[in-house]
């Protein structure tokens, strides 16, 4: 299956749902505290290389590492008007203010908030 084909049948409400479930489970059978220290590892783990495969996109095209080409390199692409945000601050960190979001509402509804937050 074509990455394009996988994109067109799993969405970000899919990657929402896997996420908070496995979290959940994660949390129900090593417990609350010791499931959050988990869950907060591989979602760093998982940013730090998505990070860096996003990086040497760029870099093999020459492309500074920056906040534009960060979105230029992204591995996820919602589907226009899905999610409403606005940058709240720009520096070596970018900061979003979400008023819309696809994950938040799909944990909302299966009630996994408490983890998908992690």
């Amino acid at each position: 299956m074509s990455q394009q084909q996988i994109g067109q049948r799993f969405t970000e409400i899919h990657h929402a749902l896997l996420f908070g479930w496995l979290s959940k489970a994660i949390i129900e059978r090593i417990g609350q505290q010791k499931g959050q220290e988990v869950v907060s590892k591989a979602v760093r783990k998982y940013g730090e290389e998505r990070g860096n495969r996003m990086a040497l996109r760029a870099t093999t095209n020459r492309q500074s590492l920056n906040i534009a080409n960060f979105f230029v390199y992204a591995e996820y692409r919602l589907i226009s008007g899905k999610m409403k945000a606005r940058v709240t601050e720009k520096s070596r960190n970018l900061t979003l203010e979400a008023f819309r979001c696809p994950w938040c509402d799909a944990w909302r509804e299966k009630e996994l908030l408490p983890y998908g937050r992690l």
